[in-house]
């Protein structure tokens, strides 16, 4: 076979075997790791202990562990030993594991805990490698302190030499790893107490033997909360509650959360799905003004942290003034009142009789307003422009009139003179100026 053939074999394999494994495990990075680390020596077994353990982890990988996680289960005791090491990829992994757990018996003779230290210290190394951006999660749970078997004659001082050149100061952070450390009814060894004073991301648990408390998980929850907005203004009728907008910065596991914010009190169920949520609440105290409130966070598992316990809130509450819409309002109801009232009036219907020269000239009246009367002289050759105002009932009419020539004539009523304008006239009665007679009559309809 050539070097052109060999090149070319070569090309092909990593094509298409070696380059989509890499894809591959590119793309299934897992975004959390989980490492239980779990103490298998006889001691567990007493108090129903070690089946707490089990029980409380098997919980975790079902609530908490998605697909796509990666999961370790390591016991140590006479020896550390792998039970699972790989990322979920189905629902069918969580029942293998289920099955395997139940291997997890405790019944070893020492506490190796300075090897499984040592191993735990070169996992999380390799998987820092493998991936770098994950978060690494680790649980370890034990009842006693570090006893390595007789026989492999350690030296006191390794367990802290393990601890100090692989978990000092900084050294988890770098990993993006937190370690929660769980013991039972014993205190944690001074070196394990060292190294989670000096680092953030290791922290000591110490949890009765026994069960004392229902409510009480073994692994701890934490979450970190951050709040959108902390001011808000009400208006008095229109808008009372304020909408808290929260984001769950990371969340441990999952749990039930209490808030209490002004008297008030909701239960809030939280998992790693939760990116955010809201909580909507109604202030007791809605009086014009500027308040400020505590919103307090706590889980109702008591071995549960959540950062901040506290977020203040202010609020200001706002009384609209309604008194010119009071205002506005009663003056439309005159207005629509008004307008009824003038439609419910009767309307006003008769007529006036121009008489001159022996000629008579009818002018027909209709509705409630003013009627102008000024073109008589161009059509009737009458001297006077008039107003008429009909009166509501139909019965009289009131005439302002102005003479169009410039003389003197007298205006007399039904034979009386009359001096002044304007004149009343009633059904039947008449005006007289000049040679010009004006009669009203409400009697003779069209």
């Amino acid at each position: 076979m050539t070097n052109i053939s060999c090149k070319l074999l070569l090309f092909i394999i990593f094509t298409l075997v070696i380059l989509p494994n890499i894809y591959a495990q590119e793309s299934s990075n897992p975004e959390d790791i989980y490492v239980f680390l779990i103490d298998l020596s006889g001691s567990m077994k007493r108090d129903g202990l070690s089946q707490r353990v089990k029980i409380e982890m098997e919980n975790f990988i079902r609530d908490d562990v998605e697909l796509n996680d990666r999961l370790l289960i390591i016991g140590f005791g006479d020896k550390v030993t792998y039970y699972w090491d790989n990322v979920l990829t189905s629902m069918e992994d969580k029942e293998i594991i289920y099955d395997k757990t139940s291997n997890l018996v405790s019944n070893h003779s020492w506490t190796h805990m300075s090897a499984a230290f040592d191993h735990l210290a070169k996992r999380l190394n390799e998987l820092n490698q493998l991936y770098p951006g994950s978060t690494k999660y680790i649980y370890i749970f034990t009842d006693g302190k570090n006893e390595p078997p007789k026989r492999l004659n350690e030296k006191p001082e390794r367990f802290s030499e393990i601890l100090k050149d692989y978990f000092g100061e900084n050294t988890l952070e770098s990993l993006n790893s937190f370690i929660y450390y769980i013991t039972f009814g014993t205190e944690a060894p001074d070196a394990i107490t060292k190294i989670s004073e000096e680092s953030d991301n290791f922290e000591v648990t110490e949890q009765p033997r026994k069960k004392e408390i229902d409510s009480v998980s073994i692994i701890p929850i934490e979450i970190e909360l951050k709040l959108k907005k902390n001011s808000y203004k009400l208006i008095k009728g229109k808008r009372e509650e304020i909408e808290l907008q929260f984001r769950v910065v990371s969340i441990t596991r999952s749990a039930e959360i209490k808030v209490d914010f002004d008297d008030n009190e909701k239960i809030i169920s939280l998992s790693k799905k939760n990116k955010k949520f809201d909580i909507i609440f109604s202030p007791n105290n809605l009086s014009k003004g500027n308040y400020e409130v505590l919103v307090n966070f706590s889980t109702i598992d008591d071995n549960g942290k959540i950062t901040p316990e506290k977020f203040g809130i202010t609020y200001e509450v706002i009384i609209p003034d309604y008194t010119i819409w009071y205002i506005l309002g009663a003056v439309l109801f005159l207005i629509i009142l008004i307008v009824i009232i003038y439609k419910l009036l009767p309307k006003f219907s008769g007529r006036l009789i121009f008489i001159k020269d022996g000629n008579e000239y009818p002018k027909r009246l209709s509705g409630k307003s003013c009627k102008r009367l000024s073109d008589l002289q161009r059509g009737w050759g009458i001297p006077v422009s008039l107003k008429v105002y009909p009166d509501s009932t139909g019965s009289r009419i009131k005439l302002k009139f102005q003479l169009t020539e410039n003389q003197k004539q007298k205006l007399t009523k039904n034979g009386i003179e009359v001096r002044k304008s304007p004149v009343i006239l009633r059904t039947g009665e008449s005006i007289e100026f000049g040679d010009v007679e004006i009669q009203f009559d409400n009697n003779k309809r069209k």
